[in-house]
């Protein structure tokens, strides 16, 4: 019935103005493709030249990312690769226990990380932040604002509006890691804000952020192997969800030191992984080993093409190595074209 009813606008509106541009939906960001499928299915695929979407979070606070590439797929299995996809609305409640309700600090947070994740995906042509301010359902009753806005009800900014400016500022190419420079304690003793290490838990004999040795900053991100360790050390981060599009050609590099590393078992590593949207890990990339010894500030880097399904990445920094010191700084992800 749908279907029916666009083909009959679509023929009105192309005879009015044939250089209009005729959208269906906005469709919502339930996990199915069935609605779009009817419109193929029901003949629809000449009569429409973009496709609107309200990604809004279901199941998590991030935007529903899998839900849009799958969309996108559908386009492209049908032939419609040329044709764009327009995100009518997306966006949080700055009040937590309301629908897509978030923090105002979260609200700023998923902002920025949602554009960058956007100019992952060229399709996208067109993207409307739902909205410019808060409302009221009802204007007599200051009860029933509803605080989507990335200003207030007097449009007044949240952070979420300075968070919206600067990714906007911001190119395709950005660093998509928070903390690159290991400048900041994170909650787990010797390891940066916003890292992890191997196993989670405080060990003050293998890592420490190092106020002495850094190459730029605050601090640097050490990792030593000590005598009865583990071999295997790591800080690794992940991404946001929607921060790689499959196809797409991103590069992991970190600015590492190293002193005395004795190579048993593998040496100092980079690593990058890919994950989808059930945080299955679809493929590894690694940098070349270094080499064992002393060396100073140098780089590590490694490129890869997210493979199919991918949404978001894991960078990897590994000591793996029968005794010595590293010390990792100024670490970036992002895409690489």
């Amino acid at each position: 019935l749908y279907t029916q009813l666009l083909k009959i606008v679509y023929r009105g509106l192309k005879a009015g103005d044939p250089d209009c541009l005729v959208a269906i939906g906005g469709m919502d960001s339930r996990p199915k493709l069935d609605f779009l499928r009817g419109i193929y299915e029901a003949g629809g695929t000449d009569f429409f030249d973009a496709v609107c979407l309200h990604p809004y979070p279901h199941g998590g606070p991030d935007l529903a990312w899998a839900w849009v590439d799958a969309i996108r797929d559908l386009m492209v299995q049908h032939g419609d690769a040329h044709k764009p996809i327009w995100l009518t609305e997306w966006g949080w409640n700055s009040v937590p226990e309301g629908q897509f309700g978030v923090t105002e600090r979260d609200q700023a947070r998923l902002v920025r990380q949602s554009i960058l994740a956007i100019r992952q995906r060229p399709f996208i042509q067109i993207s409307i932040y739902h909205t410019l301010n808060d409302w009221r359902t009802r204007e007599d009753d200051p009860r029933s604002v509803i605080r989507m806005g990335l200003c207030d009800w007097w449009v007044r900014p949240k952070p979420a509006f300075y968070a919206f400016k600067a990714a906007l500022d911001m190119p395709a190419t950005a660093n998509q890691l928070r903390n690159p420079g290991f400048d900041a304690e994170g909650r787990i003793e010797g390891v940066a804000k916003s890292w992890m290490n191997t196993d989670g838990k405080v060990h003050p004999d293998l890592y420490a952020l190092d106020r002495r040795i850094k190459r730029s900053g605050r601090a640097s991100q050490r990792i030593t192997f000590a005598p009865g360790a583990r071999p295997n050390l790591t800080v690794w981060q992940m991404t946001p969800l929607g921060s790689v599009y499959q196809g797409r050609l991103y590069r992991a590099s970190v600015w590492c030191r190293t002193q005395g590393i004795k190579d048993k078992w593998g040496g100092l590593r980079l690593a990058v992984r890919f994950f989808n949207a059930k945080m299955q890990m679809l493929k590894e990339f690694r940098a070349p080993l270094d080499r064992p010894g002393s060396l100073g500030w140098h780089k590590v880097s490694v490129t890869a093409r997210a493979p199919r399904g991918a949404l978001r990445a894991q960078i990897v920094l590994y000591l793996h190595a029968e005794s010595g010191t590293v010390w990792y700084d100024d670490a970036y992800f992002g895409l690489a074209e």
